[in-house]
């Protein structure tokens, strides 16, 4: 008797287990690189865990993330990446009272959730915040364009090097031989 309740307790606890699913794949690719992005680590986000399991995020049965909540985690540098826009089934938000900066992705759900979600994040901008994000001037695009432009002129030194250390140790060793044979 005691071993049949013991086995349907068991039978049960499977069965309950397996219909919690792990983290969609899509999402926590995302939401590590949202944690890649903070110059901080404190969200501590490591990718060998169920992000399902992480602090902040909650999930639904099928693995879907359905909470990000952050407030006041002292989250600095961070940009929201456009990635965060495959969190498809979140419902809650709240990312207030850190220091993200950088521009709120455009045409996602993200900006349907209340300003109080992004608060106070001054460097924060793009809907539904009324900070309007500034665009790179023209003079400013011209230096950044010259500096692309001059990343071409820079020698590849790590070839050269590798080159140089090939050729000096092949000969170095071959050299050697030849010499000792006459």
């Amino acid at each position: 008797m005691a071993y049949g309740f013991l086995l349907l307790l068991l039978f049960a606890c499977t069965i309950f287990t397996t219909n919690v699913q792990a983290c969609n794949q899509t999402e926590r690719i995302s939401l590590l690189a949202f944690s890649l992005t903070l110059s901080s680590s404190s969200v501590n986000w490591s990718s060998s865990v169920d992000c399902c399991r992480w602090n902040g995020i909650t999930c639904n049965q099928e693995g879907w993330v359905t909470h990000l909540l952050l407030p006041s985690k002292g989250l600095t540098g961070g940009k929201i990446p456009s990635s965060m826009t495959s969190l498809n089934f979140l419902k809650e938000f709240n990312v207030s009272y850190n220091n993200l900066e950088g521009q709120i992705p455009t045409g996602t759900q993200l900006q349907s959730f209340s300003t109080s979600a992004f608060e106070g994040n001054p460097k924060l901008c793009g809907a539904p915040l009324p900070n309007v994000c500034e665009e790179i001037g023209a003079d400013n695009k011209n230096k950044v364009n010259q500096d692309v432009d001059n990343e071409g002129d820079k020698l590849p030194w790590i070839y050269i090097f590798a080159t140089l250390g090939f050729i000096v140790g092949f000969w170095g060793v071959c050299g050697s031989l030849v010499l000792k044979k006459t």
